[in-house]
């Protein structure tokens, strides 16, 4: 630990919010003793675990686990998401369930308005003449919410559930009193998200410096995009929610946004800089533009400058970048469904699905922790570069071509980088035509070894499995400069050391046996869940697990 610094754990109930006190622990030093009794006495339902680390002169840092206890006399503890199995403490092992319905409320965090805040209702039964501070008397759009809003407060604007609001909040420049007590964005009632459609315009279009933003249960919806062809540049170039300029401790959660340019855009601009963006559960989908940069330009489903703290976690990306019912707005080499700039740091994606991008499913040109993701039907799954990376337990399936003329098929790139640890991922089902593209692969700029740039990388306990290659290539290409290094390591079977077989507990698992309908019910389940709801059988978590038990040894080892 840093000099001084404490790590306090803590553990809430999701319901209500309520602290366990009796959880309650703290470390430093080199004392890093927990009793188990602590564990054992946890109650049963949903909680979440977390962890703090307090350091003198410095920002907190805060990680958060949930976990669900089960059980009756002797409640175990199930740590979600479930690596490999069901991790459980206790004298048995309960049965996993994956659901295949919804499950309402499951790890979702409960907010309340502080004392001293002023809610604000927008239904589109409403009416711009009214006070908006009850359900009885709401504002009729959002831009009149908005302009009721204390700047520096922790004031609320609900959006009523399945309404339908035709434009969004527009400019915005106002920011929340403190993380704590943000600025929040939600929804009131019972049904699905309430849909804004955005005639043109974004959802939110932040500007300046504006701070302490929590938006949560929302559907930005681009009608004059997805409704009809575009027919302006404003309108090719619309987004979604967008915080250009300075900020920091903005939360988005659970919302989903179709059909943008750019469906998120983070930007660090002129001078200054972005910090503490978490977006947890969210659905990105459908963002497109015309190739020509006069008309439209590069599209993502995020896209991100100079942010300094970024966790994605639990999201789900689909078919960001390319839309082929529009001319013009075709697969390109440019366009992906997260786009992170080499300028930002400390960025984290999680447990999320990044399937179908017009190219790469995730660029993180700053490097980072890139852990448990499900990658699906990506030109290129995802590559990382510059500063310490690990990735850890990812699934990369059945990569593509851009187009017919256009043949690719990637699946993980470690691109010049001071060191990355690549382990435990399942990489397998290459569908690209293109022979040279690896599964795994090394490609460090020579120069960077010449200038003396640390350059390590080490790949263990990776599985590739139907990674087609051309003659002379292997599916794993390390052969590069820099410091490389790996251990148990298996293409199609073979210990890439000893040349023995392994043998695996089903290597035909795959989304077709998964769910009937295959990818296309398996996305279109993940991208349509209902606001509120959690589908551990359509997640990365639930799948990779699935995948994982597949691709089970059953005899024999690896090494590389």
């Amino acid at each position: 630990l840093p000099a001084g610094a404490q790590v306090v754990f803590e553990a809430v109930r999701n319901s209500n919010g309520a602290q366990l006190t009796d959880f309650r622990h703290v470390v430093s030093g080199g004392n890093w003793a927990m009793s188990g009794d602590r564990v054992r006495q946890l109650p049963v339902g949903e909680l979440t675990l977390t962890a703090t680390l307090v350091t003198p002169g410095r920002r907190n840092a805060l990680a958060k686990l949930p976990v669900v206890v089960t059980g009756d006399d002797e409640p175990d503890v199930v740590f979600v998401p479930w690596p490999r199995g069901a991790p459980v403490h206790g004298p048995k092992a309960p049965t996993v369930a994956r659901p295949a319905t919804a499950q309402s409320g499951e790890g979702f965090p409960a907010f309340a308005p502080p004392s001293g805040s002023r809610v604000y209702y927008v239904a589109t039964g409403g009416n711009d003449g009214n006070d908006g501070l009850s359900k009885q008397r709401p504002l009729k759009t959002l831009r009149a919410a908005y302009n009721k809003l204390r700047d520096r407060s922790s004031d609320w604007v609900l959006l009523q559930a399945g309404d339908t609001f035709s434009g969004g909040f527009g400019g915005w420049a106002k920011s929340g009193a403190s993380p704590a007590s943000p600025i929040h964005v939600g929804v009131y009632g019972e049904g699905d998200r309430p849909r804004i459609r955005t005639n043109g315009d974004s959802v939110l279009r932040a500007q300046g410096n504006v701070e302490n933003i929590r938006i949560e249960g929302i559907h930005g919806y681009a009608n004059r995009r997805l409704d009809q062809t575009p027919t302006s540049k404003n309108i090719w170039r619309e987004s979604g929610i967008t915080l250009v300029g300075g900020g920091r401790n903005w939360t988005i959660q659970d919302c989903k946004l179709e059909g943008f340019h750019f469906n998120f855009i983070f930007q660090g601009y002129n001078g200054k800089k972005i910090h503490d963006i978490n977006l947890y559960r969210n659905i990105v989908t459908r963002s497109f533009s015309h190739w020509n940069g006069n008309i439209g330009g590069h599209s993502s489903g995020i896209y991100a400058e100079n942010v300094h703290g970024m966790e994605i976690v639990e999201c789900t990306f689909d078919h960001n970048g390319w839309n082929p019912r529009v001319s013009g707005a075709q697969r390109t080499l440019f366009n992906h469904n997260i786009y992170i700039q080499t300028n930002s740091s400390n960025v984290n994606v999680r447990r999320s699905i990044m399937a179908r991008g017009a190219s790469h499913g995730l660029q993180l040109r700053p490097g980072g922790e890139v852990v448990d993701n499900l990658f699906v039907r990506n030109a290129l799954g995802f590559f990382v570069a510059n500063n310490p990376s690990l990735v850890q337990n990812n699934v990369v399936l059945e990569s593509d071509d851009i187009g017919r003329l256009d043949p690719r098929g990637q699946g993980i790139t470690i691109n010049p980088v001071q060191s990355a640890n690549v382990t435990g991922n399942l990489i397998a089902n290459k569908a690209g035509n293109a022979a040279w593209m690896h599964a795994i692969y090394v490609d460090p700029n020579p120069s960077v070894a010449a200038e003396g740039g640390a350059f390590r990388v080490h790949i263990s306990n990776n599985t590739v499995w139907n990674w087609t290659m051309e003659s002379g290539y292997a599916a794993i290409d390390g052969n590069r400069a820099g410091s490389l290094t790996g251990s148990g390591n298996v293409i199609d079977g073979t210990d890439q050391q000893t040349g023995r077989r392994v043998v695996y507990r089903d290597t035909s698992v795959g989304f077709d046996r998964y769910v009937d309908g295959g990818l296309q019910v398996f996305i279109d389940r993940a991208v349509n869940r209902p606001r509120g709801s959690w589908e551990p059988r359509f997640s990365a978590t639930g799948f990779n697990n699935y995948m994982r038990d597949g691709f089970t040894p059953v005899s024999g080892t690896g090494s590389f």
